[in-house]
């Protein structure tokens, strides 16, 4: 599944948010979007899933353009996976991770052999193949997150969206969720906060500041001191891991 993201213009009432952003996901890949807070990020990845509709541009799902598909077929093509939700409604785990298969049905449809099938593989690549009747609001904050990636897994689409979904999270549920996600065969795109993170997982990297595409590249040709201080404003030593052989960040104090 290849993404071609061109020439994408948003605004919020008067102010503009994606001013022009083209950008490319090759199947298979990781790819990730980093910035400070309010540079776009999450409002890119939600034009590309539609919760929001850009104003000019165009978004390409293997050349087929995803605003003229109906919500189903869109839907089955790619899945998300944002912060935690938080339910009004006690639902057990295999009731939400049921809900990915929305796309595949019709009004008041049961759940066939098939529904089944894909549920019981998605809690299978999540680790939580033993939750399927525990209630999601007793789950760990971890265990949640894990939950809403077996219920986009559910879904079958090839192309998974990440939307931060691990600023919530302390340090061990971070690193779990993405070498999860790093496993799987899916292409992916992903907004991380956490510029590591970003630098261990991802194939290939977009820089958004503002509102425009700062820089894109490998990990390796983005991380340095330099753009680390003119997009965060911040000072680092960044260096080559001796044993990841990825950048590896340390940010220092301004005195």
């Amino acid at each position: 599944m290849k993404l071609d993201v061109k020439d994408l213009y948003f605004q919020y009432e008067q102010d503009h948010a994606l001013d022009h952003v083209t950008l490319q996901v090759h199947p298979k890949s990781f790819v990730g979007v980093i910035g400070p807070n309010g540079s776009g990020k999450s409002t890119l990845l939600k034009n590309i899933y539609r919760a929001l509709k850009p104003k000019s541009g165009t978004i390409l799902f293997n050349e087929e353009s995803i605003l003229s598909m109906n919500y189903k077929k869109s839907s089955q093509m790619m899945s998300v996976v944002g912060q935690e939700n938080e339910v009004s409604f006690d639902f057990k785990v295999e009731d939400i991770v049921k809900m990915g298969r929305t796309p595949y049905k019709k009004i008041f449809e049961l759940d066939n052999q098939k529904d089944e099938e894909a549920l019981i593989h998605a809690l299978k690549q999540v680790g939580l193949e033993d939750y399927r009747q525990k209630n999601y609001t007793e789950l760990s904050g971890g265990e949640k997150q894990r939950v809403l990636l077996a219920r986009a897994l559910c879904q079958e689409a090839e192309f998974l969206i990440l939307d931060e979904p691990t600023n919530h999270l302390d340090i061990y549920y971070q690193l779990q969720l993405f070498e999860l996600v790093k496993s799987l065969d899916l292409t992916i795109l992903s907004a991380v906060h956490d510029l590591n993170i970003a630098s261990q997982y991802c194939d290939y990297i977009y820089i958004l500041q503002n509102g425009k595409i700062y820089d894109h590249g490998t990990p390796k040709e983005l991380m340095t001191s330099k753009m680390i201080q003119e997009v965060f404003h911040v000072n680092a030593e960044v260096s080559i891991h001796p044993i990841t052989q990825k950048p590896h960040i340390i940010f220092l104090p301004s005195i």
